[in-house]
Parts: structure tokens; sequence; C-alpha cells
């Protein structure tokens, strides 16, 4: 599931977008991002970069396969989007080479609310990475697509 993006380019550069409340303007940025493998070849790190309103942002997103059965555990941390606390997931390997985990998060005065993360195998020479804020009732709304291309 992981050596979709290993290949020989290991950085990504695209454009980000981040959602914020459904009506409300998409903010765009670029983003920076590099692939690499930890755990001599067990995990895959991908190390980001983007801005908001002209304010450097950048995140951590680790993924490990499981022993052969398709599951995928995941830790995310992103400067804009949960601050100083990780994120964890859990999720699967998808048939065409992608990965979708979903973890949740707290809320003062509410149930857990849910994050899932998508990332897309390339398809020609592009790939993307997709996230959703879900709410109790277990509706999604977009909050993050990167779409990205190898480094030049």
């Amino acid at each position: 599931m992981m050596d979709a993006w290993l290949g020989k380019q290991r950085r990504w550069v695209g454009e980000n977008r981040v959602y914020m409340e459904p009506g409300t303007p998409v903010r765009l940025s670029s983003v920076d991002l590099t692939f690499a493998p930890v755990a001599n070849g067990a995990a895959l790190s991908a190390t980001y970069t983007w801005s908001d309103d002209g304010k450097p942002q950048d995140g951590l997103l680790v993924l490990a396969a499981g022993q052969g059965d398709g599951a995928v555990e995941a830790h995310w941390v992103d400067s804009w989007h949960t601050g100083s606390r990780f994120m964890a997931f859990k999720g699967a390997a998808l048939p065409e080479g992608g990965v979708s985990v979903k973890g949740s998060y707290s809320v003062p005065g509410s149930p857990d609310w849910g994050w899932r993360i998508l990332l897309e195998p390339p398809r020609e020479g592009a790939c993307r990475l997709l996230m959703w804020n879900i709410v109790p009732d277990g509706t999604e709304y977009p909050a993050v697509e990167a779409t990205l291309r190898p480094s030049p």
C-alpha cells in the first residue's frame, strides 16, 4: 500500500484547499509534501507544509500497514487542525492502492466528532490527500483537499 507513493519521486507539490463551514469561501494555498519510508519500510511518513492567510502551517501523517490483513493505523498532527495533539486513526488499504482511515476527537459539550483521511494512489502523475470532518450524526463535510504532482 505504501509503495505507490515512494518510487523515484518522494516530494510532491500542488494546491491545498481548506474548507471551513459549508457556504464559506475555500482557503487556497500551495502545499509541499514529502513521503518517506520509516521503520525499515514498515510505515510511511508524509510531512507537509502549507499556509493559512499567509501564516506557515505544517503537519505529519504516519501510516503503518498491518500484517498482510489490509488494516492500516495512522497518527496525524497538524499545526492548524490538531494543534499540539496527535489524532489516532484506524482503517484499511483500499484495493486500488489508496488508504482510508478514520479517527475521532473531543469537542467540549458535544459527543465526539470524527475525522476521515483518504490518500488516493497516484493516477496520471497526480495524487490527492482528502480529509473530512464528521459531525456526531455521521454527516461528513469536506475539510481538506490537496492535489499533488511529483516535484520537478
